[in-house]
């Protein structure tokens, strides 16, 4: 039962304007089974408040993913970018005198300042511009991964390596010269004048054939060189920018030598787990062709200032 709201009379329950005053019907009625039904209004208005809801609902989540994303991407940038130390420049005594014919004759080197890794690139760093580049994993060897240095890299795939995290980081890595790793291998301007980096000593500083158990061992668990940089001698030969040539030395430029403009090999520092002292010298001067391979091979990055 329904009464009009203008004049008050009583209503039919189907009736849709007064039969007394004319005025239309509005709002909610009693229905014949004594329920209140809806009006077209009222449905519109549930309507509204439902897209409504679903779309706060849909953005708070959307806002909420991308947060989670950068967050997400933020930690894995993290993981991914080597610590570095800051090497200030000045002038050392490159190449050796008791060495061998190819690091002869020792000579004056100017250096300016650069970055270098802290540490070898480890399985951890390199995987990441695997999977970001969906390229194949290198093989470790039964040996284990994570902290390990990355092993069974070419020279290529360490330079492509040091592109990739230049464009994801912004910042310009790229492989050392072999000047710069000999001279953050001595120790820079605090070198303590030492046959191995950071000491005389060498199962201080280096895992070799003595004390590697001949495997590569997780990167900085031996003491650092005056610099506070690890595994510069022994763990993992590291590969350096330039081509390789036997007279270098006779010739190279004074103030940072870059290496020849062309050659057959390119020149890796530092000696490995598998290699006797001698080997390990901050001297001594590896060479092996660009396309190779090994278990004893990984590298380093220097940060551009």
């Amino acid at each position: 039962m329904s009464f009009c709201k203008n004049c008050g009379i009583k209503l039919d329950d189907d009736a849709k304007f007064c039969p007394s005053c004319g005025a239309p019907v509005v709002g909610t009625h009693q229905s014949r089974g004594g329920e209140k039904e809806s009006s077209p209004v009222g449905y519109i208005i549930i309507g509204v408040v439902v897209i409504l809801s679903i779309v706060g609902y849909l953005y708070y989540y959307q806002v909420n993913k991308n947060i989670d994303v950068k967050i997400k991407n933020k930690k894995v940038l993290i993981k991914m970018v080597p610590e570095i130390v800051y090497v200030k420049g000045g002038t050392f005594y490159m190449g050796s005198n008791d060495g061998e014919s190819d690091e002869k004759p020792i000579h004056k080197v100017i250096m300016s300042d650069f970055y270098i890794g802290k540490y070898e690139v480890t399985f951890e760093e390199y995987e990441k511009f695997c999977e970001s580049t969906r390229r194949e994993k290198p093989d470790d060897n039964g040996w284990g991964r994570g902290k390990r240095p990355v092993i069974n890299v070419c020279w290529y795939d360490a330079v492509e390596y040091c592109k990739w995290l230049s464009e994801e980081t912004g910042k310009k890595y790229r492989l050392p010269t072999e000047a710069e790793w000999e001279y953050a291998s001595k120790g820079g301007l605090k070198s303590a004048v030492y046959k191995y980096s950071g000491s005389n000593n060498i199962d201080e500083v280096a895992w070799y054939d003595g004390n590697s158990g001949d495997k590569t061992h997780p990167v900085g668990t031996k003491q650092p060189n005056e610099l506070g940089i690890y595994d510069m001698s022994g763990n993992v030969w590291e590969w350096c920018s330039d081509w390789y040539d036997e007279d270098y030395y006779s010739k190279s430029p004074s103030t940072d030598p870059k290496g020849p403009s062309s050659g057959e090999y390119r020149v890796f520092r530092g000696g490995g787990w598998y290699n006797s002292s001698v080997n390990c010298r901050s001297a001594l001067r590896g060479r092996s062709l660009p396309d190779y391979m090994g278990d004893g091979d990984g590298f380093r990055c220097v940060q551009e200032k």
